[in-house]
């Protein structure tokens, strides 16, 4: 049997603020959300067996489980879940629920600012472990301020990712020079942005004495 469940809507709120402040310490997304899941698995591994970050794509409409941590280590993520297979009182009304699906029991805590989704937790439940409804009412409070903490890290990922896009971008004009008036040289820019960017496939236009010229790859 694990210890007696004692968590209380103090000791979440004092491990969402320093969640939070795990989220802000590295400057390296991946290493923050790596020490996040580490930090929180350690309050709940007595009651909790495994637990899952999952984070909103927009671009994709899916929510990625990024990280999985549990008894044996810290694992990389492995499942994608569109948003439309979950519940609504998840996705709309932000409500944290406990279920049981064959045998396994959970509870899931979706995070959001503005209504706008940034991800969810996953955890599952100790076969001995049924949670309290109380719980799961003090979990507000982790969620709310976790969130902060999420919207903060997608803030900056996508920073990130913008600044990656604009060096490779910049790598394609130092480049382009020399390919102007070479051989193929529609051919070699499409390859030279397909290698850049890693576009599956780009189209582009050329104006040359009011003819239009079309190349892709």
């Amino acid at each position: 049997m694990g210890k007696k469940f004692s968590i209380n809507s103090f000791i979440l709120s004092q491990l969402a603020v320093k969640s939070t402040k795990v989220l802000y310490r590295y400057r390296a997304p991946r290493n923050a959300l790596y020490n996040l899941m580490k930090y929180i698995f350690k309050y709940f591994s007595n009651n909790f067996e495994e637990i899952s970050l999952y984070l909103y794509k927009e671009e994709k409409k899916v929510l990625k489980e990024e990280i999985r941590i549990n008894s044996s280590g810290v694992f990389n993520g492995r499942d994608n879940i569109p948003i439309y297979q979950l519940p609504k009182e998840l996705t709309r009304d932000l409500k944290i629920i406990s279920r049981e699906i064959q045998g396994i029991r959970d509870v899931i805590i979706p995070f959001a600012v503005d209504k706008k989704p940034l991800g969810m937790i996953e955890m599952i439940c100790r076969p001995h472990f049924t949670p309290p409804k109380v719980f799961l009412q003090d979990l507000k409070v982790f969620q709310e301020i976790l969130s902060q903490g999420l919207q903060y890290l997608e803030t900056k990922i996508r920073t990130i990712e913008i600044s990656e896009v604009l060096v490779k971008i910049s790598n394609i004009n130092k480049k382009l020079i020399s390919l102007i008036e070479t051989q193929n040289m529609e051919k070699r820019l499409i390859k030279l942005i397909l290698d850049e960017l890693g576009f599956d496939r780009v189209m582009i236009y050329f104006i040359e004495e009011g003819l239009k010229k079309k190349a892709s790859l």
